[in-house]
């Protein structure tokens, strides 16, 4: 199943300026690729909105919980609001919402 997840912080709490989670940051990006072998995620591409500061993940994931747990064992929660939505296709979508298989 595919998931995206949509973080996204205030220019306070944005790395470029604030110390704290530039730290952060640096510990937590190079765990990401060992949680996603663990919760046997993979990551289908990641990408930063500089100016509205946020970032993108897609994210194909066995379970929304799989891929739930890379987000919360990679320490993005302590400087983003995450949102995590299961994502589909629009043809899967118009299956889904016309009743049709």
């Amino acid at each position: 199943m595919i998931y995206v997840a949509i973080a996204e912080h205030t220019p306070a709490q944005c790395l470029g300026s604030n110390e704290e989670v530039l730290a952060i940051v640096g510990q937590a990006m190079p765990k990401i690729p060992d949680l996603e072998q663990k919760h046997n995620v993979k990551n289908l591409g990641m990408h930063v909105m500089i100016s509205s500061h946020k970032t993108v993940m897609i994210l194909d994931a066995p379970s929304f919980e799989a891929a739930e747990m890379v987000l919360l064992e990679s320490d993005l929660v302590k400087w983003n609001t995450v949102e995590l939505s299961q994502a589909y296709t629009p043809e899967q979508a118009m299956a889904l919402t016309m009743g049709t298989d």
